[in-house]
């Protein structure tokens, strides 16, 4: 009986000590899912900022190409399909603008920025 009695606070400890490791890996778990999600947001706004770099890139080249096509010597009422060469250039003028994320303004790119989420794209 003495015995028994004896191993009862050993049994107690070891049992507080499981809790008290299991409550830790917990915690070193938790810190560890969070650091994953703040460097995943930290990606992804990165990636977004790419995504409006190339997409003002890409206006930029075409504002050059269109700045040529209005150089060249053509005859502007000639007809394209459905459109005559004005109407090509008006056309992709406002194509240029709508796609130009400059156009929308700083606000609107660090709001897009701002709102992008660990979540946000489904590449994982």
């Amino acid at each position: 009986m003495a015995t028994i009695l004896a191993s009862v606070p050993l049994l107690v400890e070891r049992t507080r000590q499981r809790h008290d490791e299991a409550r830790q890996r917990q915690i070193e778990e938790k810190l560890r899912y969070e650091e994953e999600q703040r460097q995943k947001l930290e990606n992804y706004r990165w990636r977004r900022l790419m995504e409006m770099a190339n997409k003002w890139r890409e206006a930029e080249i075409a504002r050059g190409f269109i700045a040529a096509l209005k150089q060249l010597s053509v005859d502007q009422n000639h007809q394209a399909g459905d459109k005559t060469m004005v109407e090509w250039i008006a056309w992709a003028e406002g194509q240029l603008a709508s796609r130009n994320p400059l156009n929308k303004g700083p606000e609107s790119i660090w709001g897009s920025i701002s709102k992008v989420t660990p979540w946000t794209y489904s590449d994982r």
